[in-house]
């Protein structure tokens, strides 16, 4: 990441908050907390770890053919200090996993969805494929848990799609009669109810409207 490029960019923004600036000026141990106003930065502080993170499982990702350059993840990332975001992917030793868990991201990898699209976040081929991959990457290099993972999951998705996540809470509370808090985060994450066409055909029927899922996945 060129930090001149990422400030340049929120330039434009009305400027980095303090808590994003201090983390180009020096190591933090301070916890990630995800809310209405943290989502879109971390959003983009997280894309570039999921997308360049060398891993073995990166060798079988759907990302890795020719068409390399072409997903909105790759081509989209003009971060870097070089613009073209492909050149980074599975490059870089950001963190140490070790095979325990490089197996727990994967596995929860594959299994999470986001509404924006049908493919898993083991097919990094947008800003919040590679973000969550990223996440899940930083937990599990720090400990995290399977159930750790599906639950960090769950609230990402929440702040970066709040409109079908609060659809989805409704849903389980009017169909399912059970709240938010006792379905089980991997349901949650699930290519029923978190992919695009999931969530349009078993969340989408029960919410006014039933507008078409997704968000912009852009820098």
């Amino acid at each position: 990441m060129d930090p001149g490029k990422f400030q340049r960019l929120y330039e434009r923004r009305g400027g980095l908050p303090t808590w994003v600036a201090r983390l180009f000026a020096a190591p933090s141990t301070e916890p990630i907390t995800f809310s209405a106003r943290t989502a879109p930065y971390l959003l983009n502080l997280l894309w570039p770890l999921g997308l360049a993170t060398k891993t073995a499982f990166n060798d079988k990702s759907p990302l890795a053919s020719v068409q390399l350059p072409f997903f909105a993840s790759t081509g989209g990332w003009r971060l870097g200090k070089s613009d073209k975001g492909d050149v980074y992917f599975n490059r870089v030793e950001t963190m140490r996993l070790d095979a325990a868990q490089e197996s727990l991201v994967l596995e929860a990898a594959r299994r999470t969805f986001r509404p924006c699209c049908d493919n898993s976040a083991f097919f990094q081929d947008c800003n919040h494929g590679s973000a969550m991959l990223g996440l899940f990457e930083l937990a599990a290099a720090q400990g995290a848990t399977i159930e750790a993972l599906y639950r960090t999951g769950v609230a990402a998705n929440a702040h970066w799609y709040p409109r079908e996540y609060i659809a989805t809470a409704s849903y389980f509370r009017a169909v399912e009669d059970r709240p938010w808090h006792r379905v089980p985060p991997e349901i949650v994450l699930s290519k029923r109810f978190s992919s695009a066409s999931g969530w349009r055909e078993n969340v989408g029927p029960h919410v006014r409207g039933n507008k078409a899922p997704g968000g912009g996945c852009g820098i």
